[in-house]
């Protein structure tokens, strides 16, 4: 999986009645690298739908799916902030086309220059303020920059990968200790950190590696 981008809504709305968006920069691994928070649709339209369902003219958020992302178009020359499309569309976009079916058109991501009057996109990705848009260029301007988006809503379309299997090694020898599948998974990892400290030993968590000396 390349470098990409990823959309996430919070749970809570700002001053203006929009959802805050969390935009990510991933690695191929799927770690965060960093994040801006941005907004999508009209404060009194903030319905999070699969793209399928959205609909053009509705005013919400983008639709849950795979977006393909532009370059920069620029309405001046590349690097001018100050000469702008339009007091919502600031002075950069990049495009948005959808992987699968859905009923919008016209997404981009740009910034959302006139919130202070007017917050809020007709369904486009808005960055708050040109200090994001300009972090925001500065990701799709590197080499390997993002050409995906993933949006998602929770809503159960965006497919989730399988964590890695946790190994459990000595410290010492870093040879791989055998356990019971139970206690390397989720809530049984405090079972396994209190059996191994009654032994008077340790316990360090290394990615998908569990160091224990005892």
């Amino acid at each position: 999986m390349e470098t990409h981008l990823r959309l996430t809504a919070t749970d809570r709305k700002d001053s203006y009645g929009l959802v805050p968006l969390r935009l990510a920069l991933m690695d191929p691994s799927g770690r965060e690298l960093d994040n801006l928070l941005a907004c999508s649709g009209q404060p009194y339209r903030q319905a999070f739908r699969a793209a399928a369902n959205s609909q053009a003219g509705s005013m919400e958020p983008l639709g849950e799916g795979v977006y393909n992302i532009s370059k920069a178009f620029w309405c001046g020359s590349p690097g001018d902030y100050e000469t702008c499309y339009a007091a919502g569309l600031g002075p950069v976009v990049f495009d948005l086309d959808c992987r699968t079916h859905t009923g919008r058109g016209d997404l981009r991501v740009h910034q959302d220059g006139n919130r202070k009057l007017a917050p809020g996109t007709a369904g486009c990705v808005g960055l708050l303020n040109e200090v994001d848009l300009r972090e925001f260029v500065a990701w799709m301007s590197e080499a390997g920059a993002p050409t995906r988006l993933v949006v998602d809503w929770s809503l159960g379309t965006i497919p989730r990968p399988e964590p890695a299997p946790l190994r459990v090694v000595d410290a010492a020898s870093g040879k791989e200790i055998p356990c019971h599948p139970i206690l390397v998974k989720g809530r049984t990892m405090v079972e396994l950190r209190a059996f191994v400290e009654a032994m008077q030993g340790t316990v360090e968590i290394d990615g998908g590696t569990i160091r224990v000396s005892v």
